[in-house]
Formats: C-alpha cells, sequence, structure tokens
C-alpha cells in the first residue's frame, strides 16, 4: 500500500515496548505492506500511523 502523502507516526501506546519514545516529526511511511486483517490485530500492535493503521504488529509463539 502507497500514499500520496506521507503518513507520521502516532504516540506509541502504553502497551508497546516503544512507549516513552518520543517520535521524530521528520519520520514519515510514504509505503507499507499491511498485517492480514484480524478483529484482534489492535491488540497486537506496538506501532500505528496517525491514522490509526497498524505499523508494527507481533504474536506471541510458544518457546520450542
Amino acid at each position: 500500500m502507497s500514499w500520496e502523502t506521507p503518513k507520521r507516526l502516532a504516540d506509541f501506546e502504553p502497551s508497546s515496548p516503544f512507549y516513552g519514545l518520543a517520535v521524530p516529526a521528520e519520520v514519515t511511511v510514504s509505503r507499507q505492506i499491511l498485517a492480514e486483517p484480524d478483529p484482534g490485530l489492535s491488540a497486537q500492535t506496538w506501532a500505528r500511523l496517525a491514522d490509526g493503521t497498524p505499523l508494527v504488529t507481533f504474536e506471541r509463539r510458544a518457546r520450542a
């Protein structure tokens, strides 16, 4: 997915390991690969774009 206007990052939520880091204004995203849609995706998102689009997602896995 790509946009004509680059998107800014949203502030990191308290549940994210990135929480507390400042989001630099000069960081933008012009293109990304979207995660598979899933009802639980919101709870598995560590970083989002300012429009709410998931940017960094995670999945818990058992140790082998």
